[in-house]
């Protein structure tokens, strides 16, 4: 199972760079240049790339504003869940990330941290789908995806490698969410 990212039909610089580090974050995003196609024809297209999941990418004023996430496993796309983004932190805004490296194997969704972001949790392992790592499994290098109460009250949700604890992708900051 994989994760086709695309953006908005006109996304801005920023979304376009946001999309590229998912899809460096782990093999499980794949990452589509989406033009003028509309969300039935994403669904064809994900569906021919294995991928049960579409995560559009929407920008407003060059910022990464809202990620909408649809399931395409049968039939007809179905909305599963929207973020609401205050904003992203890109992988070349971090300091002391490599720059190239292979993507990770797969993607483990840590516990909450708090019982604040345990809605944004449950959410998040829905729109990853059922093939996110568990926390006892290991692999060699896998993309540890934590979830945290930042400053202000924003659930920070960021990658990080398992095997070297670096940043392995983007930041978001999620302002609000729905199902």
């Amino acid at each position: 199972m994989a994760i086709l990212v695309c953006t908005s039909l006109r996304p801005s610089p920023r979304a376009r760079t946001f999309c590229n580090d998912l899809a460096a974050a782990s093999q499980l995003f794949k990452y589509f240049i989406r033009g003028k196609y509309n969300l039935t024809y994403l669904a064809a297209i994900a569906r021919a790339e294995s991928a049960e999941r579409i995560w559009i990418v929407n920008s407003r004023y060059g910022e990464v504003k809202t990620i909408e996430c649809y399931d395409v496993s049968e039939g007809s796309p179905s909305a599963m869940a929207s973020f609401l983004m205050r904003r992203v932190a890109l992988l070349r805004e971090k300091e002391g990330v490599p720059q190239r490296r292979p993507p990770l194997r797969g993607i483990r969704l840590m516990p909450p941290e708090s019982k604040d972001v345990e809605g944004i949790h449950s959410l998040l392992r829905a729109a990853l789908g059922e093939r996110t790592l568990e926390e006892g499994t290991r692999f060699a290098r896998t993309a540890d995806l934590h979830i945290s109460l930042g400053k202000g009250g924003l659930a920070e949700a960021f990658f990080v490698d398992s095997s070297s604890g670096l940043p392995a992708g983007p930041t978001l900051f999620i302002e609000d969410y729905r199902c």
